[in-house]
């Protein structure tokens, strides 16, 4: 690694891990060794599917910065000082009320700082904040090395994709190159997540046999496991979105790469 890429991943390191699972539902990291293994026995003619937010990503960053600019715009000092592990969910007023503000002073916030937010999470620019969830970048290698293809499949929109491809770059993950390693982003930015895996899911059948798929959202990997019954879906135990939405019990679990 060059000294660039050694500095960004110090500074990931550093972050504090994502909460422990809660308690009906256990983790599973043997199943990584079950993909590669796999993915070895197909020669190359498997395909591995996988998220990048909240999956090879840890976005916790990105929302830090982007509090901590509100705050600064705001004039409210302890939003300037907001750490990843005051974000463990999507929600923006239980990260400004774990970062110190009061759940009456973060809901009258909510609002402007949902304004602020959705104009810089969504960009290039911000992306690229995130940090790789221990681990990915060198299981996503080995998964290359078994000539497997790896598709990016992300609710990113297409706006996104310069600062996508070159934090994947900046952090040695596999490159899209159109041949082994594939980016599919949102085509249009108001379709939502939901719409756009299910396109992606679509679009896979014809691609080839998908042999495992990586994916945070309950609803999402519990739609891939429906499309791809045969494929080892597994779900990272990182933020979601938090619409109570379960994962199905057959589907494993895993807190990283890490195995």
């Amino acid at each position: 690694m060059n000294q660039a890429t050694d500095n960004h991943l110090s500074e990931y390191y550093s972050y504090p891990v994502y909460p422990d699972p809660p308690q009906d539902r256990q983790t599973h990291p043997d199943v990584l060794a079950r993909v590669i293994k796999q993915a070895e026995a197909l020669s190359g003619q498997g395909l591995v599917v996988v998220d990048l937010d909240s999956t090879i990503y840890d976005n916790r960053p990105r929302e830090v910065r982007i509090l901590r600019e509100f705050g600064a715009t705001q004039n409210i000092p302890i939003l300037t000082k907001c750490r990843p592990e005051h974000i463990q969910d999507r929600s923006l007023t239980r990260s400004m009320t774990h970062a110190g503000l009061s759940q009456a002073e973060a809901e009258a916030l909510d609002a402007a700082a949902r304004d602020f937010w959705f104009d810089r999470f969504f960009t290039s620019e911000y992306c690229q904040e995130d940090r790789p969830i221990p681990g990915a970048i060198e299981y996503f290698a080995k998964i290359q090395n078994t000539k497997a293809r790896i598709f990016y499949c992300t609710g990113r929109p297409l706006q996104m994709e310069e600062g996508t491809l070159l934090s994947l770059s900046r952090d040695r993950f596999p490159i899209p190159d159109g041949k082994q390693v594939f980016l599919w982003m949102k085509p249009t930015f108001y379709m939502t997540d939901d719409e756009s895996k299910l396109h992606f899911q679509e679009k896979l059948k014809s691609q080839g046999t998908v042999i495992a798929a990586f994916d945070n959202e309950p609803l999402h990997i519990n739609g891939y496991h429906d499309s791809f019954p045969e494929a080892l879906s597994v779900h990272l135990l990182t933020e979601e979105s938090g619409r109570g939405i379960s994962v199905h019990s057959s589907i494993p679990s895993v807190k990283n790469f890490i195995f």
